[in-house]
Parts: C-alpha cells; sequence; structure tokens
C-alpha cells in the first residue's frame, strides 16, 4: 500500500485541514458524550493521514504497521460514533464483528501484512464498508419522533459525511480501484468542510454541498488551463494535479468555516459578557462590560479624560449616539467639535466612540477586532448604551427618532 508524491502531498493537506478542525473542537470543551466520541473519530482520522504519509515518505515496516492501527480503529470508532448520534445501541453481532475484525486486524498489521496482500487490502476495505453501510441504513431508517430537532439535524449532517466518504475510501485501495491519486483524504476533507459549515447558525446541507460542487467545478477548470498550457497531456498528471488543487481549496474553505464561526462565538460571547455585567453602578457595569473577554481594548473617556476637549463635543452625538472615525474625517465633516472627536479617537486609536451619558459626559472609544464584522460592533455598542442608559437613571440622551 504504497503512495505516491501526489498522495503524500493530498495527505498531509488533508491532516492539516482535518487538524484544524480537530483543533477547534478542542476548544469547545464541549461535554456532549456524542461530541466526545466524534472528537476520537476525528483524532483517529488526522493520526491516519499524518502516519501514513510519514510511511509513504520513509517507506519503512515500522511506520506502516503504526499507520494501519488508527486506520483500523476508524470502522469502530465510526460505529460508536453512530450510537451516540441516534441514543441506540447497535446490534450485538454487528459489534462483535466489529470488534473481531479490529483484533484480527490489529494482529495481521502488526505480524505483518504484506504477505497477505492484497487479500488484507480487500477484506479490509470490505470490513469498513459493511460498517458505514449499516450505519447509512441505521441512521435512513430511524425513527425522527424519538429525537430532538437538533439531534435529528446533527444525524442527518453526519450521514451526509459518510455519503461524501464511503466512495473515495474505496480508492485508498488499489486493489479495488487503482486511480492516479488516492482520493480518500479528499473525501475526508469535504466530510470535514461539512462539519465545519455545520456549525454556522445558518447551515443548510444543500448550500454546503453546492459550495463543494463550485470548488470541483474550480479545480476541473483550474485542470483545463494546466493542460491547454502547462502541457500536460498525461491524464494521469492532470488528475494528480486537480486532486491536489481540490485538497487544498477544501482544507482552505475548512479554515475559513472555522475563522468565520470563531467570530460567530466571539459575538454571542460579547453579548452574553454584557448583558450579566453587574448592574449596581454604572463603573461596576462598564468594569464587566469592556473586560478583556467583552469589549476589550476599549477606552472610558469621562470629564476628566476630557479635561482638555471642548464640551461641545457632545453635540456631535445630536443624531446619532454612534459616530465612525471615516464619518468625522469625511467631506461632511465639519466643525471644531467633530475634529476634537476626530482627534480622541486618532489619540487612542480607536475606529468608534459611543456616548453613554450626556452630563456628565462620558463616551466609550473601542476598535473592531480582526477578523470580525462591524455590524456586529456597532450591535453591541448600541446595546452598551442602552443598559448604562437604564443603570444610570435615564441621564443619557435619549435615542433619535
Amino acid at each position: 500500500m504504497t503512495g505516491s508524491g501526489v498522495d503524500i502531498a493530498i495527505n498531509l493537506i488533508a491532516a492539516f485541514g482535518i487538524g484544524a478542525l480537530l483543533f477547534s473542537m478542542s476548544m469547545r470543551n464541549a461535554d456532549s458524550p456524542v461530541e466526545r466520541r466524534l472528537f476520537s473519530l476525528v483524532l483517529a482520522i488526522v493520526l491516519t493521514l499524518a502516519l501514513r504519509a510519514v510511511f509513504w515518505a520513509d517507506g519503512g515496516y515500522f511506520w506502516e504497521s503504526v499507520a494501519l492501527l488508527p486506520a483500523i480503529a476508524t470502522p469502530l470508532l465510526g460505529l460508536v460514533t453512530t450510537e451516540g448520534v441516534l441514543r441506540r445501541h447497535a446490534p450485538f453481532l454487528l459489534k462483535a464483528f466489529a470488534a473481531a475484525g479490529l483484533a484480527l486486524a490489529v494482529i495481521v498489521a502488526l505480524a505483518g501484512h504484506r504477505p497477505f496482500e492484497p487479500g488484507f487490502s480487500i477484506a479490509l476495505f470490505t470490513y469498513q464498508s459493511v460498517i458505514v453501510v449499516f450505519c447509512l441504513c441505521w441512521i435512513a431508517a430511524r425513527k425522527r419522533q424519538f429525537l430532538s430537532a437538533a439531534e435529528n439535524r446533527f444525524a442527518d449532517i453526519f450521514a451526509a459525511t459518510l455519503l461524501l466518504v464511503a466512495p473515495l475510501l474505496a480508492t485508498d485501495f488499489p486493489a479495488v480501484i487503482d486511480l492516479p491519486a488516492r482520493l480518500g483524504a479528499i473525501g475526508l476533507l469535504a466530510a470535514a468542510y461539512v462539519y465545519a459549515s455545520a456549525w454556522s447558525p445558518k447551515f443548510s446541507i444543500g448550500e454546503t454541498v453546492l459550495k463543494i460542487t463550485i470548488i470541483l467545478a474550480c479545480a476541473a477548470g483550474f485542470l483545463w488551463l494546466a493542460v491547454g498550457f502547462l502541457g500536460l497531456d498525461d491524464w494521469r498528471r492532470g488528475f494528480q494535479f486537480g486532486a491536489v488543487l481540490v485538497a487544498i481549496a477544501l482544507a482552505a474553505g475548512i479554515v475559513f468555516q472555522l475563522m468565520e464561526a470563531f467570530a460567530g462565538a466571539r459575538r454571542r460571547g460579547v453579548t452574553d459578557i454584557i448583558t450579566s455585567a453587574r448592574t449596581d453602578s454604572i463603573s461596576a457595569f462598564l468594569e464587566d462590560a469592556l473586560s478583556p473577554e467583552g469589549l476589550k481594548d476599549a477606552v472610558v473617556c469621562d470629564e476628566r479624560v476630557l479635561a482638555d476637549y471642548d464640551q461641545s463635543i457632545r453635540d456631535v452625538f445630536s443624531r446619532k449616539p454612534i459616530m465612525r472615525l471615516r464619518d468625522l474625517t469625511g467631506v461632511r465633516a465639519e466643525g471644531a467639535a467633530r475634529e476634537q472627536l476626530a482627534h480622541l479617537l486618532r489619540r487612542h486609536q480607536a475606529s468608534h466612540a459611543v456616548l453613554l451619558r450626556d452630563r456628565p459626559l462620558l463616551i466609550v472609544l473601542t476598535s473592531a477586532p480582526p477578523f470580525s464584522d462591524e455590524h456586529d460592533l456597532t450591535a453591541h455598542l448600541h446595546l452598551l448604551r442602552k443598559l448604562a442608559h437604564m443603570i444610570d437613571g435615564g441621564k443619557a440622551r435619549e435615542e433619535p427618532a
């Protein structure tokens, strides 16, 4: 079961992309039994990809045996994860088959499987296929009314990932299907992309499949250009080139989806920090709301900080309580008060200012963190101002209609 340089590259790219997903899963600190089982499954997949690439690069018997161990354990972990998803135990005979197959495969792998090739590869593929097909049929035949909406949604996502992986997994066994490049890692990347996309509250399986289709279409377009302009007249080289492109695109898509999910989690986290801040005084409220977990790097400007500025600076907020630096430096920006507020923002390297209290004057300056949406920051500042208005006894200027 040796691999080419292209197979090594694809597996390393897949290990990176799925490893990023694994890292994000570990940061979520989820206590759900299903997520713990899924974490173990993804960990086994990452180890399989990384160790297999090492074996193909090294060619030694030791790494070959080590790389087979997590790959052999993956079907049983998939079955255990399916049990957790459906909150049901698998039939005893299937569990016995999975456990016996795992034990036998481990013994053969450690003792030396090369004398048994290609029979060992065909048997391992059959073992994996039987468990994957059973899991798919079990999920499809489940009684949806016995599961919650969230559990049914997760079951559909898990089934979609199995459907993406199953056909391409056969290409990892040249004794079954011999192609210029193994595509099992690409199937696993596509499955990881679906799961990473599922963290978005606007997730749609159809939309995600459409995105994967677009990635494949773009890879096919690049492949056509490569054949036309780079002279890849050999279809095998073209196939390998396209497989690497798809792997890179899917890995990049996983990282992008995880960044979006991280931004969304931070957005929800900031809202929770602001709404759970102490309300016994305005100073205590701002101390909690502007903590490192909330609107970090924000600056509170009271009358002492604003002593060097004209108090007419409050008039800048007459039309809207939140001002941006670019609104104060554009063509429409006129007047000494606007210039002073712009100077205040530049002095503290801030991009937004919100008026919390008119008399005595109280302003908060802040900037949007990297990879975040400015609309999220504006929503947080509106929430901050309204709660401050309630805590401070209605001293903040009323919102304009």
